[in-house]
């Protein structure tokens, strides 16, 4: 009975965070993926900081000098008007963090808030690598504290060199440990490269996915411009339900341009983090929405890929700006 209660909410758990991320995918459509992404990476900074200045708090336990003169300077008025310097008890370490988290908010994210998008930085950006470093070293402290060892806060400065050597925080045995940990051997910079080509190489498939769906055939001049783009591609432009075109080509872009992701053993990884990148969310988004308009009217000359990707650099979702 117990086992069988742990299963029922465990799948409720998952349809709530499906839910969830669906709404939030929702919101993040609701501008320009570089908009959106050039936000997050702001946000990012901005919760690190807050992050930084809760682990000094609780090293401390106390509003140190040295706290107060770093919030003076990156956010002044801060103590005044949220009346954070009388914050008491056992939990004043917590509510001191989430008084300058909403300050952060009310200050430098107002038009994510009145546009209605600002859950959405906040679930992407706590799956970013610097959140999750982030939340990796508060955790350290945390287990150190409860351990009553003795603790030193560091300053912004060395709280932010730390991060670069830092694990990430995440859950043992979730997919993003898993990839993780297929790509801990590779060296990180040649990880990034490979995460952008993958997705580089996903817009020029996703372009192609779009018209043969609508066509249900491989036009001419999608064949002609995928060996313009890949010469030695050798895949056949013959689509069946159980084989797209489309799908077959991806397989040989992974197979020619990947071949050492697969030797290694990380395309699983290469492939999850790829989509997760905003970019490649955005293309799969506008993809998805010229197959559903084009398939109920279909056009009598389709783009070609430089102008789809034009206009899917720019997609946002219709129905969201309702």
């Amino acid at each position: 009975m117990a086992q069988r209660k742990k299963l029922e909410d465990e799948a409720l758990q998952a349809r709530v965070r499906v839910g969830r991320w669906l709404q939030v995918r929702r919101q993040s459509l609701i501008v320009p993926w570089k908009q959106f992404a050039a936000t997050l990476a702001e946000y990012v900074e901005w919760f690190s900081f807050c992050l930084w200045a809760r682990t000094t708090f609780e090293a401390d336990g106390h509003l140190s000098t040295g706290l107060d003169c770093a919030l003076q300077e990156r956010v002044p008025g801060f103590l005044e008007q949220a009346q954070s310097r009388r914050i008491r008890g056992q939990r004043a370490a917590v509510c001191f963090w989430l008084r300058l988290l909403d300050w952060v908010h009310s200050d430098h994210f107002i038009v994510p808030q009145q546009q209605g998008w600002l859950d959405a930085l906040r679930w992407y950006a706590a799956s970013d690598p610097l959140v999750r470093k982030a939340w990796f070293l508060w955790h350290q402290q945390d287990d150190q504290r409860k351990a009553r060892k003795p603790l030193t806060a560091p300053s912004y400065a060395e709280w932010r060199e730390a991060l670069v050597d830092c694990p990430e925080f995440v859950e043992p045995g979730s997919l993003r440990a898993k990839a993780l940990g297929l790509v801990a051997g590779v060296e990180p910079r040649r990880f990034r490269l490979a995460v952008e080509d993958y997705v580089g190489a996903c817009a020029f498939v996703f372009w192609v996915r779009a018209i043969e769906s609508a066509t249900e055939a491989v036009p001419a001049f999608v064949q002609k411009a995928v060996h313009s783009r890949w010469p030695d591609c050798d895949v056949p432009p013959d689509s069946s339900e159980d084989a797209e075109f489309w799908r077959q080509l991806l397989a040989w872009v992974e197979r020619h341009f990947f071949s050492n992701a697969i030797s290694e053993g990380w395309l699983s990884a290469l492939r999850f983090i790829a989509e997760e990148d905003l970019h490649y969310q955005r293309l799969l988004a506008y993809c998805l929405h010229c197959e559903e308009r084009w398939i109920e009217r279909p056009l009598p000359r389709y783009p070609r890929f430089a102008q789809w990707a034009s206009k899917a650099e720019n997609y946002i979702e219709p129905a969201a700006t309702e």
